[in-house]
């Protein structure tokens, strides 16, 4: 048996190491994801709601306001791309008090955070996972996983806030599991107060009987929704929820969004995909594809989320810990992902970190053979390969999808599998 602390100590040592060299090659990144938080803020600023959330277009098409690159070229001669801002109005009030501060002066104090909050995450997700892997081990192999795919390294060249809600959401399960439900709770509130989803997550604790943890996210949770309406007004939350709409009644297809959405629109309504290309732009960039859903399938989008939570409840009840947090939580995490209207790669990301979990659960040739199979299929010399080939981002975007789907059924088979295991000898447990 190894010794679990120098383990650790090692583990830390080395993912400061990788994490300031990572810090150093992508201080500089464009933060596209970043700057629509900064701008949104600015217009806020200046009493101009109706420059923050795109709601005159009858569908969503990831363009901003025309206003935005007006601003960006003619101040500081930027021509790179710029995202529109989809997130609730409470982060645009915060950053409408940060105005006085360049945005280049806080773009490389965010990838110094969100590198941190990466970390945290990685460090953290060893917890859960099992003793069936070194602290050591466990890091380099998440450290593959993000930044040897599109997943982690995609996200913070963007300063994707995604970021920092995957790391709420790790740390909420983690703190969950030890007993810690006010923490969790929090976190889980102040992730779902920047993406939505999150929400939907907390509910499965009271399958769990994790009441603490469920009361703490309600109050906290609620909390920062009151905030948000006395910042910014009902209006703009108007606006907010508008646009959300057309982000659900839409769907982005390129390569960089493994989501049945868009799978479903290449298989069944390729005729009626857009492309659009990148606007404002000095250099060719590729665009994306954009298809408007019919009535029936906007319904069923709205809907997938809760029927994933409706399914996973149960399975979260009759669960025990060990189970939940090495399959049923990446399992639940990949489905929510796979089912929302958008499922950029770095959703994944707390997925990834949870992945060296199945070698508790499947032993070490299965479970390292499921994670090495992923790294192959997904990884850069995968995607130079493609290109090579002729695989353009419509194909890639089929592969990452089929790729994340297979995962989930990995992670199905094992929770299956596992709670029949438990219901035949509810002493049994899971392998270290």
């Amino acid at each position: 048996m190894y010794d679990v602390r120098r383990q650790w100590q090692l583990a830390i040592i080395l993912t400061c190491f990788v994490f300031y060299a990572i810090f150093l090659l992508f201080d500089g990144a464009r933060s596209s994801d970043l700057l629509a938080t900064w701008l949104a803020g600015h217009f806020l600023a200046e009493g101009r709601i109706d420059q923050i959330y795109m709601t005159q277009e009858p569908v969503f098409t990831m363009y901003a306001h025309d206003s935005w690159y007006s601003l960006m070229q003619q101040t500081f001669d930027y021509h790179d791309p710029l995202f529109p801002f989809i997130y609730p109005p409470l982060w645009a009030w915060l950053a409408s008090h940060l105005q006085h501060i360049s945005f280049f002066t806080i773009e490389p104090i965010a990838t110094a955070f969100n590198l941190a909050f990466i970390a945290g995450m990685v460090l953290l997700s060893g917890r859960l996972v099992g003793t069936a892997v070194r602290p050591v081990v466990h890091v380099l192999i998440c450290l593959v996983l993000l930044f040897f795919t599109t997943i982690g390294g995609f996200a913070i060249y963007e300063n994707q806030p995604q970021i920092i809600v995957s790391f709420l959401i790790i740390l909420a399960i983690e703190r969950a599991r030890n007993g810690s439900g006010l923490v969790a709770g929090a976190a889980m509130a102040l992730a779902a107060s920047i993406k939505i989803y999150p929400a939907l997550l907390a509910i499965v604790w009271l399958a769990t009987g994790q009441r603490r943890a469920f009361a703490s996210f309600v109050v906290i949770g609620g909390a920062l929704g009151m905030s948000s309406l006395l910042t910014t007004g009902w209006p703009m939350h108007q606006l907010f929820f508008e646009q959300i709409s057309k982000v659900s009644g839409s769907t982005i297809i390129n390569s960089i969004n493994w989501n049945l959405n868009g799978t479903i629109g290449q298989i069944f309504f390729r005729d009626q995909m857009v492309y659009l290309p990148m606007a404002h732009v000095d250099r060719e960039m590729a665009g994306w594809y954009m298809l408007a859903k019919p009535q029936t399938w906007i319904i069923i989008t709205k809907l997938a989320p809760i029927a994933v939570i409706a399914v996973a409840f149960p399975l979260f009840a009759k669960a025990d810990a060990d189970l939940r947090d090495r399959a049923l939580w990446p399992l639940l995490l990949i489905t929510m992902a796979l089912t929302a209207p958008l499922g950029w790669v770095y959703h994944y990301m707390p997925v990834v970190v949870l992945l060296t979990g199945l070698v508790s659960l499947m032993g070490r040739r299965d479970g390292y053979s499921v994670i090495v199979t992923f790294i192959s299929v997904l990884g850069f010399p995968a995607l130079l390969l493609y290109g090579w080939l002729g695989f353009g981002q419509l194909d890639v975007q089929l592969i990452g999808t089929g790729t994340i789907t297979l995962l989930a059924v990995v992670f199905a088979v094992q929770v299956k599998t596992h709670l029949s295991l438990q219901h035949s000898s509810p002493l049994k447990s899971l392998r270290a």
